[in-house]
């Protein structure tokens, strides 16, 4: 257990101590040291300010055994008397009295010990001719011939391992199995023991003279490479091109460091070689003048202007034309140049995309036929030969997209019952139909309901025509009969007698409330049933006798009507019902 010593420590109590208190607690922050199996001492005192400055007094010097947190062990009166100590007294590491009277009787016990000793030098004397470290004092030189030391005491090329040599030692050693050529001798210095380096320096020792020397280390029982020392004798430096000079190697040259290229401005491009499975790949980035690692540039001439190449992290990128007969590229895929353009082959086929003429791009698949994943856009449109996309174009589509409800500016698709949705169906056909087997007709009004077909006495029903309707037709205005409906003809002449037989409501009664109207909406506007107008917005119409078509008339009906039907335009044939209701 000895005394250690330390620089700058020092700390303040954090409790009050009394005189035989062995624990001292210290305020966070101070630097004391653990001793582990030594001890130093410190120093407790107290201090005041006077007129003279600080004044120190009741010092007690302590020896400190442990440290653990911020609690000091200690034992009390080293030097000094021990005292009880406030909280906030200072506790230093300090040089004592104590201390230099220690170190000189430690020095004065040792001088005396060697003036006695008979022998006080013994680890001085030279033994066996030469020297070695061990560690504490010098022992022996060991000199070998390789084959002494080979297990099997008779190889002339045998050399040691590094753990097979003695630790702490200075050994030479002669073998045909160190580097360069025939007899070698080294001088191998070991490590501390085998698991430390060691080191060896090859020299010539053979009949004849070379001036070749080697460094190798090792650890264990492995020698690592040899190192070639080169000197005035064995380098010359003609022999290698000079970073100023145009002058060329005249030998191939093996280098195992990067190789730097650097420009004006300190911009370099620098390349090396490494590892690749069982070959050395060569690297090549740049390095700025600010710094770091930058991409590797190249500027390649052709005789009247550079190329530039630039690597990039996902390719490499030509300011110029690259030309080549073709690329094969990964996954089979070879491009070549064509007659018609530029070929893609792989092994189920090839594709051919060119300007076989000025006014097409051609595209032409071995497979006679194309097959596009996801969607087709085209800008002016698609054409063809007949045989699929004819007239099929973006123009005329209007860049509409398919729907299966009644939107706006959609191609109407069917669901998935097969239903086709729309606000409304406008016909252009003027031509009407004289054998009408069925009426398109809807339930509802809101728009909700389908159009389905319904025969025209199912519609007559609907009206409430009645069986009257299907009568038989007679061309007398006087008939009396219930089952015959009159004829245009007939009805002309009701129209144009004076009296009609005092049947029915005088003109003046005509357009009553309450009576119906087979009129003409003359606005051009449309009317769903259940909507209502002004009579001025009517126009009745009759049957003409020359051929049953619908004809208007000059007669116009006054009051509110409301529109048993559906009306829309102003064509003759989009006529409905009509009811007066005021």
């Amino acid at each position: 257990m000895a005394e250690i010593y330390a620089n700058n420590v020092r700390g303040k109590l954090a409790e009050p101590v009394l005189a035989a208190d062995t624990r001292l607690t210290l305020q966070p922050g101070h630097n004391f040291i653990d001793p582990g199996s030594h001890w130093y001492r410190a120093t407790l005192f107290r201090w005041e300010f006077t007129s003279e400055g600080i004044r120190e007094f009741d010092h007690e010097v302590v020896k400190v055994t442990g440290l653990a947190g911020d609690s000091l062990t200690v034992e009390r009166e080293l030097e000094g008397t021990a005292r009880a100590y406030d909280p906030d007294t200072p506790i230093e590491l300090r040089m004592t009295a104590g201390t230099a009277s220690d170190i000189e009787h430690r020095a004065r016990q040792s001088l005396d010990d060697h003036s006695k000793a008979s022998d006080p030098h013994p680890s001085y004397v030279v033994k066996e001719g030469a020297f070695g470290w061990d560690g504490q004092r010098f022992s022996s030189l060991f000199v070998h011939d390789g084959r002494t030391i080979d297990p099997e005491g008779s190889a002339s090329d045998y050399l040691p391992t590094p753990d097979a040599l003695p630790g702490r030692a200075l050994t030479a050693l002669f073998s045909q199995g160190l580097p360069g050529d025939s007899w070698r001798s080294a001088l191998a210095v070991s490590g501390w023991n085998n698991g430390y380096v060691s080191w060896l320096l090859v020299g010539p020792s053979g009949t004849a003279v070379d001036n070749d020397f080697y460094l190798v280390a090792g650890r264990g029982g492995d020698w690592g490479p040899s190192l070639k020392l080169w000197h005035d004798e064995n380098f010359n430096p003609d022999d290698y091109a000079k970073p100023t000079s145009d002058q060329a190697w005249t030998s191939a040259q093996t280098y195992k460091t990067s190789i730097l290229l650097e420009s004006e401005n300190g911009a370099k491009q620098r390349f090396n070689a490494r590892d690749d499975g069982t070959q050395a790949r060569v690297h090549f980035y740049g390095s700025p003048n600010t710094g770091g690692t930058g991409p590797f540039l190249q500027a390649w001439f052709g005789g009247d202007a550079y190329v530039n190449v630039t690597t990039t992290n996902d390719g490499v990128e030509f300011d110029g034309t690259l030309t080549a007969t073709g690329f094969d590229l990964p996954a089979g895929v070879t491009l070549r140049g064509v007659t018609n353009g530029l070929e893609i082959t792989r092994s189920a086929g090839s594709v051919e995309i060119g300007n076989r003429n000025s006014g097409y791009t051609h595209y032409t698949s071995s497979a006679g036929k194309h097959y596009f994943y996801g969607k087709v856009y085209s800008q002016s449109g698609f054409y063809g030969d007949g045989s699929s996309v004819t007239n099929v174009n973006a123009v005329q589509l209007n860049g509409q997209s398919r729907s299966v409800n009644d939107d706006a500016n959609t191609v109407a698709g069917r669901d998935s019952a097969g239903d086709i949705r729309a606000r409304l169906f406008r016909s252009t056909y003027t031509i009407t139909n004289s054998n009408i087997a069925v009426i398109y007709t809807a339930k509802k009004a809101d728009g909700t309901d389908f159009m389905r077909p319904s025969t025209p006495a199912q519609v007559r029903d609907s009206l409430d025509l009645g069986a009257a309707a299907s009568a038989g037709l007679t061309s007398s205005r006087t008939s009396s009969s219930t089952s015959h409906a009159l004829t245009a003809k007939a009805m002309n002449a009701h129209r144009t007698s004076g009296d009609h037989d005092g049947r029915y409501a005088p003109a003046s009664g005509f357009d009553a409330v309450g009576s119906y109207v087979l009129a003409q909406y003359i606005i051009n506007d449309r009317k769903l049933r259940g909507e209502t107008v002004p009579g001025s917005d009517l126009c009745p119409i009759f049957t003409a006798q020359n051929n049953g078509a619908f004809v208007s008339s000059s007669i116009r009906v006054s009051g509110t009507w409301m529109c048993m039907g559906r009306a829309e335009g102003t064509q003759l044939s989009n006529i409905t019902l009509w009811q007066r209701i005021s």
